[in-house]
């Protein structure tokens, strides 16, 4: 399973996100995209095997970048950890379906454990689906 870690600033708190993720017990595959094309590329292609986008946006702008590519993500588990947690742009971030958005400054150990357990949920959907198509 990968897990799509998109940033358009590596900073120290994206950072202890990623080793929080490359630290679970789940053998992940995480890929990290740094602009908005190299994200959308990506998307573009099959999207087997991911189960999970995470979305670290810092400004407005990201958000609204990631509201441009809506059409290729939605549909998919995504989190989004924004700064601006304001009742406009939390509204604006429900546009993408998210499963959960977390504030930048929120418990990196909560935001760990929300992963795996979504990653547990789809490596379990993926698992079944491969059993109804060998049926």
């Amino acid at each position: 399973m990968n897990i799509i870690f998109y940033s358009p600033i590596i900073d120290e708190r994206s950072k202890e996100i990623c080793k929080g993720l490359e630290n679970s017990s789940r053998n992940i595959g995480l890929k990290i995209h740094n602009s908005r094309g190299n994200l959308e590329n990506r998307l573009r292609q099959p999207l087997h095997g991911i189960a999970l986008i995470i979305l670290y946006l810092l400004k407005k702008d990201d958000l609204d970048d990631m509201i441009a590519l809506q059409d290729l993500i939605i549909g998919l588990p995504i989190i989004i950890i924004m700064c601006d947690t304001a009742a406009e742009t939390m509204a604006k971030a429900r546009l993408l379906r998210p499963r959960f958005i977390f504030g930048v400054d929120d418990n990196l150990e909560d935001m760990c454990s929300i992963f795996e357990k979504m990653l547990d949920r789809q490596i379990s959907y993926d698992q079944q689906q491969s059993k109804i198509s060998v049926l």
